[in-house]
């Protein structure tokens, strides 16, 4: 009877040992992995973020252009327009880019979005669209086809 007695001690010394938790080096390998993933993961999430934006802001500046076009076919000219009465309820997205227009004579216009706040360090710089519909970027280090 001692035998068997001395056997499920052993045994309830082996089960209280294996429950006390995790080693040390099951935890830096568990934080190694985590480390690993978040530094591949970050990045491609930063993108995404930066092209969600710079979508919003494309889309806005087309919707600026379209109400530039009614207001020259209400007003016969662009030179009265202002970005408070063409603005309207276009809202760039928690502000991440400015839009602004520049006159070039009565029945020409330039439209820029320029990046501001988190939206600067963007690779694309700041877009613009004319009133013959060219678009294109300056101060990008992106070409024009890979920003609009």
């Amino acid at each position: 009877m001692s035998g068997a007695l001395v056997e499920r001690v052993d045994i309830m010394k082996f089960s209280q040992k294996s429950s006390r938790g995790f080693t040390l080096t099951e935890l830096v390998i568990a934080i190694s992995v985590i480390s690993i993933l978040a530094a591949v993961g970050y990045p491609a999430y930063s993108d995404y973020t930066y092209k969600a934006r710079r979508t919003s802001a494309t889309g806005s500046l087309l919707n600026l252009a379209g109400r530039m076009e009614r207001y020259y076919a209400d007003q016969n000219t662009y030179a009265t327009a202002t970005i408070e009465d063409l603005m309207g309820e276009i809202d760039v997205e928690n502000s991440y880019y400015d839009l602004s227009f520049k006159m070039l004579a009565s029945n020409a216009y330039t439209l820029q979005a320029t990046p501001s706040g988190i939206q600067r360090g963007d690779k694309c710089g700041t877009y613009t669209l004319d009133s013959l519909g060219a678009k294109d970027v300056e101060s990008a280090t992106l070409a024009r086809r890979d920003c609009w």
